[in-house]
């Protein structure tokens, strides 16, 4: 067996914490998505819930922070990119190939199952092409809808860690502000080239800033060690209040990303990763003991996030398969009755059902594979060998 990595540290509740927030932001907003307002109690809902897509964006900066530090933390090791794809692998790669085929095998079986003609994206998405067949050919169907950020994320574990290896800390750092601000550059000039919102919100090079903000903190972190205290996290609360307000006020429906503005689709999203950044500092830096850390380190919170990758795949098929027998309160509403009361029960009952299943998928299918990947470990480089320059 390999010896303890290197880089291993303790698991921070409060990461998780912030995953399980984040997680259930988006299937808030992929739940109610097809609900028509009708009080003033379904606007407030509506819009609280319709905002949830900036989850994904948490998700983002979360996995720029967590990865780079690992690759950071693990950059000189043996063979430290080897065991980092096949760590990954084994992590991704086998839930996500169980869901395609789940749901292009189900999909044949009953209307409730389909895909709607989509079956022919199958290619592209066994090699996380979701997020350019998105741009392309436009969304998919309902089932699929969700994995363009999957693609985007993957995209980045396979060319960032090619870029840490190949800079010092210091180079990397600079690398990293220069692509900072170029991508938000790009989207001005594809805007105004006329592509749409979708061209520029799913594809990689659109979006691998939100990432990157997380890479950069990271980068920080290790360049001025103890960065992330409380004199810094202080600074950071304002910092995330002026990103999300900043995002917020971009437009006339507010974060809902139907109806962007210019301004939200070029430099919104930067703005909103700094602000997501901003939290991840006040989350580092807050004393273990402030109430707001207590709250990340709740123990459902906590495993809620930890089973978020299982839960971010499996919620939107059970959501359109319930939508598609009819349990979806839009397809029965009345124009004359509050749909919230109807809409609360079918979210909180829908993303129970997903919780189960993420569960059952932690315990039967990714904990086991997780037991594999702990076989490939960061390993500290063979000291030279002394009599090798005489050979």
């Amino acid at each position: 067996m390999a010896p303890p990595s290197r880089t291993s540290a303790p698991r921070l509740g409060e990461l998780d914490g912030l995953r399980g927030l984040a997680v259930a932001a988006v299937m808030c907003c992929h739940f109610t998505d097809i609900a028509a307002p009708v009080t003033g109690a379904d606007r407030i809902l509506l819009a609280l819930a319709g905002s949830g897509w900036i989850g994904v964006d948490l998700f983002f900066v979360l996995s720029g922070f967590l990865i780079t530090g690992i690759l950071v933390d693990a950059k000189g090791s043996e063979d430290f990119l080897r065991t980092f794809y096949i760590r990954r692998f084994w992590r991704i790669f086998p839930i996500y190939y169980l869901l395609l085929t789940v749901l292009l095998l189900t999909s044949p079986l009953h209307p409730v199952f389909s895909l709607e003609g989509s079956e022919y994206r199958a290619p592209g998405l066994f090699f996380y092409g979701a997020n350019y067949m998105t741009e392309a050919g436009g969304w998919p169907s309902r089932p699929l809808i969700h994995l363009w950020s999957l693609s985007v994320e993957e995209h980045f574990y396979i060319f960032w860690p090619v870029l840490v290896a190949m800079l010092s800390l210091r180079r990397l750092a600079a690398a990293t502000v220069v692509l900072l601000l170029a991508v938000p550059l790009l989207r001005a000039l594809l805007l105004a080239a006329g592509a749409s919102g979708t061209s520029i919100y799913v594809p990689t090079h659109t979006r691998i800033d939100t990432l990157l903000f997380g890479a950069l903190l990271a980068i920080v972190l290790r360049l001025y060690p103890g960065g992330a205290r409380r004199p810094v996290a202080g600074a950071a609360v304002a910092f995330v209040a002026a990103g999300l307000a900043a995002a917020w006020l971009a437009g006339p429906r507010g974060v809902v990303w139907q109806g962007w503005m210019p301004f939200q689709l070029t430099w919104g999203f930067s703005l909103l990763a700094a602000g997501f950044t901003g939290l991840l500092v006040a989350t580092l830096g807050l004393a273990e003991s402030n109430p707001y850390r207590r709250m990340l380190r709740c123990r459902p919170l906590v495993r809620i996030g930890k089973l978020s990758y299982g839960i971010y795949l499996f919620h939107v098929p059970i959501d359109a398969w319930a939508r598609n027998l009819g349990l979806h309160p839009a397809r029965h509403a009345t124009p004359d009755s509050p749909i919230w009361p109807e809409l609360s029960f079918y979210v909180l009952g829908i993303g129970a059902v997903v919780y189960l299943l993420a569960e059952l998928s932690w315990r039967y299918v990714e904990s086991p594979l997780l037991e594999i990947k702990e076989r490939w470990r960061y390993r500290p480089a063979s000291p030279p060998d002394p009599g090798g320059a005489e050979r």
